[in-house]
């Protein structure tokens, strides 16, 4: 990437440098020169908004992998507690079945003493 980059502004140069050698007579070289320098200084702070979208993209690409990371661990987490309530309710009802059902035959055979 950088070294098209590079390619790019070595073409950009030479195809200025064409265009001064056949400036206009109306044109002098000095004020060529300082429109080059002009749209130098404008590609220079293209180049570093660019930069800096590319920083701050990429700090947001992390952030957001860390969040992504921190859901898929609460998705575990959630799942097996979810694993972890369906077993004691599966306890629960079998201990109803076995133990509370019986509350009936228990007290007939109290009341039976």
């Amino acid at each position: 990437k950088k070294l098209k980059e590079k390619q790019d502004a070595i073409v950009g140069l030479l195809q200025n440098i064409s265009r001064s050698l056949v400036l206009p007579s109306d044109v002098t070289p000095a004020s060529h020169l300082r429109d080059m320098e002009d749209e130098l200084e404008f590609k220079s702070k293209q180049l570093q908004n660019s930069e800096t979208t590319q920083t701050r993209l990429e700090a947001e690409l992390i952030k957001r992998d860390g969040e992504l990371e921190k859901i898929e661990s609460l998705d575990v987490k959630i799942s097996m507690e979810l694993q972890q309530v369906e077993t004691k309710m599966r306890q629960y009802e079998q201990d109803m079945a076995v133990k509370y059902d019986l509350v009936d035959n228990m007290r007939s055979k109290g009341e039976a003493r």
